[in-house]
Order: C-alpha cells, then structure tokens, then sequence
C-alpha cells in the first residue's frame, strides 16, 4: 500500500511533467509572455511546488520545478550560481 507521502511525491512527479509541458508550449522561453507575466507560472506554481517538496524532503525536485518555471534569462543566471 502506498502511503499519503509517497503519493504526494508521485503526483509532484506529474506536476512536473505539466511544468514541462507549460514551458514548451512557450517555446522553452517564458520571455514570450508579456513582462506582467513572465513570473506568474513562477510565483503560482514554482514556489508553491517547490515547498511542497522541501517539506517532504525532495530538495532535488523541488529545486528544478523551482528553476524550470524561472524565465529563461533568470534560469540562466541561476544555472549559473549554482556552478
């Protein structure tokens, strides 16, 4: 039987199959959004998911939903601090 928190991890797992498709349906470039926009997904969906994740310890995951919902100059400098 699965418990509550493995289920929890397996429906971020599609969340973050929907965050894929989200940025490619944008080309992979949240810089086609109008500037009001282009930290919606971030702000509604990349923070949010990624404290779900953080508190069920899936640090890793919860840092590339974070990431990949970051617009593509800003993923870019993250990328970069991250190095």
């Amino acid at each position: 039987m699965t418990t509550l928190r493995e289920g929890i991890v397996d429906l971020l797992h599609v969340a973050e199959m929907g965050v894929y498709v989200a940025v490619d349906m944008l080309g992979g470039n949240l810089q086609r959004l109008p500037l009001p926009y282009r930290y919606t997904l971030h702000n509604l969906v990349g923070h949010p998911l990624m404290e779900v994740c953080y508190l069920l310890g899936e640090i890793r995951l919860g840092d590339l939903l974070h990431d990949m919902t970051l617009p593509t100059n800003d993923r870019e400098d993250q990328l970069e601090g991250d190095a």
